[in-house]
């Protein structure tokens, strides 16, 4: 299923526009080509992250000011990865969906993230099989959901050899 589909997996820096400090370096994201068709070697990235378990964070931010702050990027934060199944955090969809397509109206790349401090990345021990099966749910996530890519926000001890893989398998 994912072999007629091609992936580019890029580290990203996101610097503090103001203090122009570097807040993030290599983060892993995966942009789905043919999704996001931008050229990540030309194209400087300027991300935000916006986090849907902070209250009332998603009603506080508007897109249409963000864009014209010079942000290009925007990463909604957190998605769940339970086993091989991929979700939304529970009422999150709706809001994350509908300023997903704010931000694409405003010619903005979204992604979404897993992992953080609350770490809502838990594959567990999976085959080489349900890797295979996590990527492609992945994906049809990412698609159905009119997303671009996913950040793995990995704050916890994660397997290496499994991270080597998925994105192996995403690609």
């Amino acid at each position: 299923m994912l072999k007629n589909t091609m992936f580019n997996a890029f580290s990203i820096t996101i610097k503090d526009k103001i203090m122009k400090k570097i807040i993030c370096a290599s983060v892993l994201a995966v942009s789905i080509a043919g999704i996001a068709n931008a050229d990540v070697s030309s194209t400087p990235l300027l991300a935000g992250y916006i986090d849907n378990s902070a209250i009332g964070s998603l009603s506080k931010v508007k897109i249409k000011t963000v864009a014209q702050d010079g942000y290009n990027t925007i990463i909604f934060s957190f998605i769940k990865i339970d086993g091989t199944s991929v979700s939304f955090a529970d009422g999150t969809q709706d809001s994350m969906t509908e300023m997903s397509k704010e931000a694409k109206d405003n010619n903005m790349k979204t992604l979404v993230s897993v992992g953080g401090q609350n770490n809502t990345f838990n594959p567990g021990n999976l085959s080489e099989e349900e890797c295979n099966q996590l990527a492609t749910n992945i994906v049809n996530f990412i698609k159905s959901n009119g997303f671009d890519g996913i950040d793995f926000d990995l704050e916890v001890q994660t397997s290496p050899i499994l991270i080597k893989s998925l994105v192996s398998d995403i690609k």
